[in-house]
């Protein structure tokens, strides 16, 4: 609702309304494709630990434990400038050969339109480096840290974030327990 009433007052307000050059049933897709993404935004809500992982989990990420640990390090908990004014809660660059959910790039670091939109391109990411490859959950953490981090504390730092936040997370499935992620 909120969309389509700001829609319609940048419509209105607009200096040269004959620049507009969506006809009424395009106009109405915009609209209905907004509201319908601002939906499955709100149903998930607003940023925080909570969210996050319910969205990273609904997403698809492959070990959401550790996709949830790395966006609460890289975001510095949400407060880094990367992540408050470009919504990038991984700190990812704006990628050359892959598709991306970024809008632009700025400070050298991928521009998202929500937090959302930085998972949904998180999930992107996963999909080019997994290839679809069968992967334990420790070579996808020395994965990273050859490949997104390279430090060899990386994984260390990740695997006492998951610690901290294990009543957010829950205990690692079964079948997930094959690396140095720790109960």
């Amino acid at each position: 609702m909120k969309i389509t009433l700001t829609l319609l007052i940048i419509l209105l307000t607009s200096k040269n309304p004959e620049q507009i050059n969506f006809t009424p049933k395009e106009t109405s897709e915009k609209i209905s494709h907004l509201e319908k993404k601002s939906e499955k935004e709100e149903e998930i809500g607003r940023l925080n630990l909570q969210n996050l992982y319910k969205k990273i989990v609904k997403s698809g990420i492959e070990f959401p434990d550790v996709a949830f640990a790395q966006a609460v390090l890289e975001s510095g908990y949400f407060k880094s400038k990367i992540s408050l004014h470009n919504s990038n809660l991984f700190g990812m660059r704006l990628p050359k050969s892959r598709p991306t959910t970024a809008k632009g790039e700025k400070r050298g670091y991928s521009v998202y339109d929500s937090w959302h939109g930085s998972v949904d391109d998180y999930k992107l990411y996963q999909e080019k480096i997994l290839r679809k490859k069968e992967i334990t959950r420790d070579e996808y953490l020395q994965k990273l840290n050859r490949n997104y981090a390279f430090s060899p504390l990386y994984s260390k730092k990740i695997s006492s974030i998951i610690k901290k936040h294990r009543d957010i997370i829950g205990e690692v499935p079964e079948h997930m327990k094959d690396g140095k992620i720790e109960k």
